[in-house]
């Protein structure tokens, strides 16, 4: 069952050491790669989209694959018991937080009200 959710920066997330039964959420921009991520955990699962909230051919939008992705990979976490989810991009703003929150409120998890979140994302998330 999960207790907790999270998110931090891309900094912070490949300076820490893996946690033993936490899951990491890893968000990228488009075209970047993850690196320096102790990525020993059990589950990991890897995004790769822009901080944007409307299509812009020159980016890649947030869409229905990927909160399909998210809905999936927590509720496999969820099921096997992990205690956890730690969510990161780049800067720990944004993207992490849309779906540390979206993750809190389905779960019943607190989480801080006062973050600034991605809308889209959140709102994908919310309809899918």
């Amino acid at each position: 069952m999960l207790k907790h959710v999270f998110c931090t920066s891309q900094d912070f997330a490949c300076n820490r050491p893996a946690w033993s039964n936490w899951a990491l959420i890893s968000i990228t921009d488009s075209g970047a790669e993850n690196e320096k991520i102790n990525f020993g955990r059990n589950h990991t699962l890897l995004l790769s989209f822009d901080d944007i909230d409307y299509e812009d051919g020159e980016y890649l939008l947030f869409d229905e694959i990927h909160a399909r992705s998210i809905l999936e990979f927590v509720e496999q976490c969820s099921n096997e018991n992990v205690e956890g989810i730690h969510v990161h991009c780049r800067k720990g703003l944004n993207r992490s937080a849309a779906i540390a929150k979206w993750i809190g409120q389905k779960y019943g998890l607190s989480f801080s009200v006062d973050y600034e979140y991605n809308k889209h994302v959140y709102s994908v998330l919310r309809e899918v």
